[in-house]
């Protein structure tokens, strides 16, 4: 009988070993990162709709938008620098209005706000509080690299 239970009580440890092993730091850590890139992105997007009262699909397009217009301005390793340091700017790209966008054969920045509803002339409402949330979240440095390519 003692046999038989510590037998048991082995092969249970056993398993429960082998689910602990599957649990992946590096998976965990993703995690993380995608969480505080998600929470950066929505402070931005936070930013732009209170202060120019627009919705949230039209605050990420429009982010998208300029960041696409300063993607193809930039070096790669500037763009680089610019989306690491603000983790904010660099989600625009995946955002389902960017994706009706991207359908359009290279849309201007000022064709990209008229297509989420805005007027072209919003660019201009846009651009400096993108331009405060670079240097908030990068520096000096990250905001005039980004603000040459605006």
């Amino acid at each position: 009988m003692y046999k038989i239970t510590f037998s048991v009580i082995t092969l249970t440890l056993l398993g429960s070993l082998q689910s602990v092993s599957a649990f992946d730091l590096g998976s965990a850590m993703n995690a993380v990162s995608g969480s505080s890139e998600k929470q950066a992105d929505s402070s931005l997007l936070s930013m732009l709709t209170s202060q120019l009262g627009i919705t949230s699909s039209q605050a990420a397009g429009g982010t998208a938008a300029l960041m696409n217009k300063a993607k193809s301005s930039m070096k790669a390793k500037e763009y680089k620098q610019v989306t690491d340091a603000s983790p904010g700017l660099k989600g625009g790209s995946d955002n389902a209005a960017m994706g009706t966008l991207s359908k359009m054969a290279a849309p201007s920045v000022a064709e990209a706000f008229k297509a989420l509803g805005m007027e072209s002339s919003m660019v201009d409402q846009f651009t400096p509080i993108i331009l405060d949330y670079a240097e908030k979240e990068g520096g000096p440095a990250i905001m005039n690299l980004l603000k040459t390519a605006f």
